[in-house]
């Protein structure tokens, strides 16, 4: 998720840099479910959402976060998704963040990106996350 907070189109090994992002824990940490805040220059630019829960077949459970404080009309979200918790690329079962994925072989960007938007009411956002998901807020 580091890489896409800071704007990567592609990575290869061993490349990357940590720009200047802290990252701050807005739960106790006590269940499979967490939030981070990650402030960019000392603001809040971002909210990660993750959903830990172990799933590999069945209904898949979901769990529904609220965040609070917002002070935009809406706000944009990108989703990291598998098929399931243990997913396996060279099983076919492909992750995607945002819609997209990566050429193994060229690490070149495939799909549509699917950027999603909530609507902040009162100055909160509802968001849904199934098992084995993260969403990137971006504030």
């Amino acid at each position: 998720m580091q890489t896409l907070l800071m704007g990567t189109r592609a990575l290869y090994f061993h490349q990357g840099t940590i720009g200047n992002y802290q990252i701050a824990p807005l739960d106790d940490q006590t269940t499979p479910y967490a939030a981070y805040a990650i402030y960019q220059d000392g603001a809040p630019s971002r909210i990660l959402l993750y959903n830990s829960e172990y799933y590999t077949n069945g209904t898949r459970p979901s769990q529904t976060f609220t965040v609070n404080g917002l002070t935009s009309s809406s706000v944009t979200a990108k989703r990291l998704t598998a098929p399931y918790s243990t997913s396996r690329v060279d099983q076919g079962q492909v992750p995607t963040v945002a819609g997209q994925t990566f050429a193994n072989e060229t690490c070149v960007i495939q799909g549509d990106e699917v950027i999603e938007t909530s609507t902040v009411s009162s100055g909160s956002a509802t968001f849904t996350l199934s098992a084995s998901e993260a969403l990137l807020v971006y504030l």
